[in-house]
């Protein structure tokens, strides 16, 4: 029978206490007929769980137990449960998660039936974190960057080929969600919360700040650009556009002895998307002009940026192309 949602949860190495919260919090919905519900406890680590068949206390909860036939990293094992999932739509719980309140399923339901041409569906998430006075404090947002509290068609991910890759790392989870928000036909949001992400003892903590530029992410963003320049040559063109300017600004936190290796790839990845540089100089043209806040980097330091801007388009003389920002500007 199939399903409307799949609920993919990732063991990741934990115990079955620790998985006890985001299970128990699916099995005490309220409002809806737990036929059209999944949850596909995916067990990747290398400790399987010794006791999955108390699960059965959580009797509402069509539970599949599937355990990869070798350790996985969590983006793998995210990926064999979209791959084994029978839901129109699939979202993904960590053992940290829990869904928000009692009648979350239930509002998502009544959006998708409200709304049933749309990709994604998008809730409102509450992260949990502690200052370092150890004091609890929570921020209540859509997060763009992250598949959390979303669902997502599961046929629209096919069609697109759109999947978690390993070897993003954690950035793997950012790659598919810039795909989703630019390649979604329809995707409408849900005023209400969806997931909560806590913070335990017993659990990793997964949301860590990561650098804002690092050769992962970069490999990251050179295939979302091949990915999206296939699919929609405008927001392709707008989003290489606003990664050129990121990048030169990101650059300053990086450590100096780091920075050399980040310009070098940046330098292939501008080589690899040449034909999206001249509407890149027009895309930064319009921006310099609007925006006059002291703070830009057109404005706070001119001559540099502009030197950015020239080095790498010299570097695509190498590709037939000769552009020079002044010339943009005149």
């Amino acid at each position: 029978m199939n399903k409307r949602i799949s609920i993919i949860l990732p063991v990741n190495n934990v115990e079955e206490s620790d998985l006890s919260i985001p299970i128990s919090s699916i099995n005490n919905q309220i409002g809806i007929d737990f036929h059209d519900v999944e949850l596909l406890l995916i067990d990747n680590g290398p400790y399987k769980l010794e006791h999955p068949e108390a699960f059965e206390l959580f009797r509402n909860v069509d539970l599949r137990y599937l355990v990869t036939d070798q350790v996985m990293e969590s983006n793998s094992a995210i990926q064999f449960g979209i791959d084994a999932a029978q839901g129109d739509y699939v979202t993904i719980l960590e053992p940290n998660n829990q869904l928000h309140q009692a009648p979350t399923l239930q509002g998502y339901f009544t959006m998708s039936d409200a709304h049933p041409d749309a990709d994604s569906i998008n809730g409102i998430v509450t992260t949990q974190y502690f200052d370092k006075q150890r004091v609890a404090h929570y921020q209540v947002g859509r997060l763009v960057q992250s598949i959390a509290g979303r669902w997502i068609k599961r046929r629209f991910l096919e069609d697109n080929q759109i999947r978690f890759k390993d070897d993003f790392g954690p950035y793997a989870e950012e790659y598919v969600s810039r795909l989703v928000n630019k390649l979604s036909n329809d995707a409408v949001d849900l005023d209400d919360y969806g997931v909560m992400k806590f913070m335990s003892r017993a659990l990793p903590n997964n949301n860590a700040l990561q650098a804002p530029i690092n050769v992962t992410w970069m490999k990251m963003m050179s295939l979302y650009f091949q990915q999206l320049q296939g699919a929609d040559q405008v927001a392709y063109m707008n989003e290489f556009a606003k990664f050129t300017i990121r990048f030169y600004t990101q650059l300053k936190s990086v450590p100096v002895a780091d920075r050399s290796s980040l310009q070098s790839i940046m330098k292939t990845i501008v080589g690899t998307n040449a034909l999206a540089w001249a509407p890149t100089l027009a895309y930064v043209k319009q921006v310099r002009a609007k925006d006059q806040s002291p703070a830009a980097p057109w404005n706070a330091e001119a001559q540099q940026f502009d030197n950015y801007l020239n080095g790498l388009s010299q570097h695509l003389n190498a590709y037939g192309l000769q552009m020079n920002i002044n010339q943009e500007r005149s």
